[in-house]
């Protein structure tokens, strides 16, 4: 029997049990000082494989995305947990969009996001969020069967001699699929954006 990348170690699966890792980009935080300048946050990041720039740290701030410094010049960890969120998010969502979401929990009087005076409330959100992640990659991973039940009933309607390599019409497939999802998503992530900001 030959491999197939729809049945036999099913390639979605795989992917999706890669993302189960509970990483948590903020491990040992508590080791850090309150006293963390721009350049500090960016290190601490690309020490983490996440980019974040000094000029996108001072762009995030601008667009009231992440609260200000605080004496203008001094970041603490809370900053930290806000930017580590908008690491995952970003890339499934607009920065308009998370900073709706945010604003849902962190809205200041001048509408942009907010250090709130409680610094343990960004704390809860932060531990919050990583639930929900992990709670979302279970159920994604939990899914994927029934994705790659319903792909293999999909590829024969497939013209297989359009693909030059052996095997592109299952990458072809599982990566339409994952496009799919997201774009079921996204439009789920609009409505309920809609219905929180009216």
């Amino acid at each position: 029997m030959s491999y197939d990348p729809i049945r036999g170690n099913n390639r979605l699966e795989t992917l999706c049990q890669s993302l189960s890792t509970n990483f948590d980009p903020l491990a040992g935080i508590e080791n850090y000082k309150h006293d963390l300048t721009i350049s500090k946050v960016s290190t601490y990041f690309y020490q983490r494989n996440m980019v974040f720039t000094k000029p996108m740290i001072q762009s995030y701030v601008r667009m009231g995305l992440l609260p200000p410094p605080l004496d203008g010049r001094d970041y603490v960890p809370e900053h930290l947990m806000i930017l580590a969120m908008l690491h995952f998010l970003k890339k499934a969502s607009s920065l308009e969009d998370v900073k709706s979401a945010f604003k849902l929990a962190l809205e200041g009087p001048s509408g942009n996001v907010e250090m709130p005076r409680d610094s343990s409330s960004v704390k809860e959100i932060y531990n919050v969020f990583q639930d929900i992640k992990q709670a979302c990659e279970e159920s994604l991973a939990r899914a994927m069967p029934d994705i790659s039940l319903a792909l293999e009933r999909l590829r024969p309607s497939l013209e297989f001699d359009a693909f030059s390599k052996k095997g592109e019409e299952c990458n072809f497939m599982h990566l339409m699929a994952l496009m799919c999802l997201g774009s079921a998503v996204q439009r789920m992530q609009e409505s309920l954006i809609k219905e929180a900001i009216n």
